[in-house]
């Protein structure tokens, strides 16, 4: 492996929108450093073995047209033969990209690198076309202008935090479950049903979509918890299994519905119980949600 002492720099990004953020930062402020971005998303799926080739089998089942196995391996390629001096971007707040933080970590080892923890920081943000400072929580949703104020705030990874992200990553690993997410004591791992009780609360006894059974959790999660379960990943056969385990389907042929209504319409059985415990009955009401 290369050692990381050469005077060029390049910047990992913890996935394609950090990447194209940073990308435009560096060429705001006049850089031509490299950027190179994580193509996976270790917050959900097997992680034991974690290697490119199984990942890749893991998504597959969900998408055809992903080269995550290729991708990944040219990643990894990079990393080890550059002699560009590492900067490592990631926020604490987004599952995404703290478990991409925790297994870069575990997998340089002694390496050296710098890294960039946007998390807690103060940066502007455009908000209905007005900048506004606002605590940021992860590097794919910090604007260009807040990731150019922190072009050379870099400082190398301490002795302890390599340590503590390693111990985390192997402890995350060694339970292998299916999501990974973020709460007050950092990254844990989560079952499978998991966001279940988020799904329940956004359907009705009325039609509605999946799209928007399933959007709507993503919303509330973020605007109400914050820190818990921002990024999962709730796509392909993952949705489905869980849509399909509690809502019946939509009878295909009504009027005004697309020809494949039966697998995009879900309605919840009158009877259903409501689920309690999960954010409070104020949290549910300000989110908008409620049963009819």
């Amino acid at each position: 492996m290369a050692g990381g002492g050469g005077t060029a720099a390049l910047h990992i990004a913890p996935g394609d929108s950090a990447c194209g953020s940073l990308r435009h930062a560096l060429r705001d402020a006049g850089r031509n450093n490299k950027v190179l971005s994580f193509p996976d998303d270790l917050s959900c799926g097997p992680i034991d073995p974690g290697d490119p080739a199984s990942r890749a089998h893991w998504w597959s089942e969900s998408f055809d047209d992903r080269d995550i196995q290729s991708q990944l391996r040219d990643f990894w390629d990079r990393l080890a033969v550059t002699d560009d001096r590492l900067i490592v971007w990631f926020g604490r707040h987004s599952a995404r990209e703290l478990a991409f933080f925790l297994s870069l970590t575990d997998r340089l080892g002694e390496r050296s690198y710098d890294i960039v923890d946007v998390t807690g920081l103060q940066l502007p943000f455009h908000e209905k076309n007005e900048a506004v400072t606002r605590s940021s929580q992860a590097v794919s949703i910090v604007s260009t202008a807040g990731l150019r104020s922190l072009l050379g705030r870099e400082r190398p990874i301490t002795a302890d935090e390599r340590e503590d992200a390693r111990r985390s990553w192997r402890r995350m690993k060694s339970e292998n479950a299916p999501f990974r997410i973020v709460t007050d004591m950092g990254l844990v791992s989560a079952a499978a049903d998991q966001f279940d009780p988020w799904i329940l609360a956004q359907s009705t006894s009325e039609w509605r979509r999946v799209a928007v059974v399933i959007g709507m959790p993503w919303g509330t999660t973020r605007s109400l918890i914050g820190r818990s379960a921002i990024s999962c990943c709730w796509r392909g056969s993952w949705c489905w299994s869980r849509v399909e385990r509690y809502l019946p389907m939509a009878t295909c042929g009504i009027p005004g519905r697309a020809a494949s209504g039966c697998r995009t319409e879900r309605s919840l059985p009158a009877a259903w119980p409501r689920p309690s415990g999960l954010l409070g009955g104020a949290g549910l009401a300000r989110s908008g949600a409620g049963y009819s």
